[in-house]
This record gives C-alpha cells, sequence and structure tokens, in this order.
C-alpha cells in the first residue's frame, strides 16, 4: 500500500527529498573551529558574510553563473 499525498506525490519520494535537503544543508553550514579560532567549513558560509557570492551549497552553478568565491582558509 501506497500514501499518496493530495497532489499525487508518494510518501517515499518526500521522504528521499526531505533525506537529501537536510543533509545538504547540514553540509553546506557546518563548521569546524580551525587553528586560529576562526571558522572553516564550506565555501557556502562566505555566502553568510558577503550575500552576493555562492549561493548554492557545493558551487556547481554559482561557477556557471560567475557568482562562485573561494573561501579563505586561515
Amino acid at each position: 500500500m501506497c500514501i499518496y499525498l493530495p497532489n499525487g506525490i508518494t510518501a517515499p519520494v518526500v521522504t528521499l527529498f526531505m533525506h537529501g535537503a537536510i543533509t545538504t544543508f547540514t553540509g553546506s553550514h557546518h563548521s569546524v573551529i580551525g587553528e586560529k579560532g576562526h571558522a572553516l567549513g564550506s565555501d557556502h558560509l562566505d555566502h553568510h558574510l558577503k550575500f552576493n557570492v555562492n549561493f548554492g551549497n557545493f558551487g556547481f552553478f554559482d561557477k556557471m553563473a560567475g557568482s562562485y568565491s573561494a573561501a579563505k582558509t586561515e
């Protein structure tokens, strides 16, 4: 038996989508404190400082659109 949501999408599809969304959100916002006390993490963390670069989680579409900026690793 398969559960259908009001728009016809099945529950397993929603579950897979949510798993992917949570995984990518956690992976792009996770940070580790480096030796000098600075936060090190993904390039997306620079988006929260500059707001005009690194909109995506993994940089693929940012590189295509020209909005990619490599994160500083100090």
